[in-house]
């Protein structure tokens, strides 16, 4: 095991983030720096660590707890990883889309699947959007050179389900109630 010449280096700064993010308490790690061991076999102690987040993810998946970021983290490099494993416990009582949607949240799945029921909530709050921009070629209604395409204009609903601009929002077409909320036919929120 590497050690290092003082405890400020950047070697031991790192070690207890390392270390944690594993999935070790503060006290295995102190005991593992105290005491370390020699490693003999390396691919068949990472195949294990893999393994091990694998099942972490499937146990809580299966168990419908929350996606906990913190361990998908700690185990980046394995595969298979935590969030496979968390899927393939998730999807054994719950569709795909509900799996997806808890491992990657609701600001990162919502907007680009507006068709998922456990969506409509989030997607027709605007405090759920981010605030249109005032600068720029793509303000307002987009720009008319046939060189620059805003965003408004290549996908006007997608950019109506992420930005909160009423004043483009509004005169896409005939899809929204007179409170600017999606008619009950089409799939898309504008407010």
């Amino acid at each position: 095991m590497c050690k290092c010449a003082n405890e400020n280096d950047e070697y031991n700064r790192s070690w207890r983030y390392a270390c944690i993010d594993g999935g070790l308490t503060k006290i295995d790690c102190d005991q593992i720096k105290d005491d370390p061991v020699d490693v003999q076999d390396h691919e068949a102690l990472q195949q294990e660590n893999a393994q091990n987040c694998w099942n972490d993810g499937f146990e809580d998946g299966k168990a419908d707890n929350p996606f906990n970021k913190d361990r998908d983290h700690g185990c980046d490099e394995y595969n298979p990883d935590y969030e496979q494993g968390y899927n393939s416990g998730c999807i054994i009582d719950d569709t795909d889309n509900t799996c997806q949607l808890k491992i990657r949240g609701e600001e990162g799945y919502c907007p680009f699947h507006p068709d998922i029921a456990g969506c409509v909530d989030f997607l027709h709050h605007a405090t759920n959007k981010r605030p249109a921009s005032t600068s720029g070629a793509c303000v307002g209604m987009g720009d008319p050179r046939p060189y620059v395409i805003c965003p408004q204009e290549s996908n006007p609903e997608g950019y109506c389900l992420m930005t909160d601009d009423p004043a483009f929002c509004k005169t896409i077409g005939d899809i929204c109630d007179e409170d600017g909320f999606v008619k009950p036919e089409y799939p898309y929120c504008t407010k």
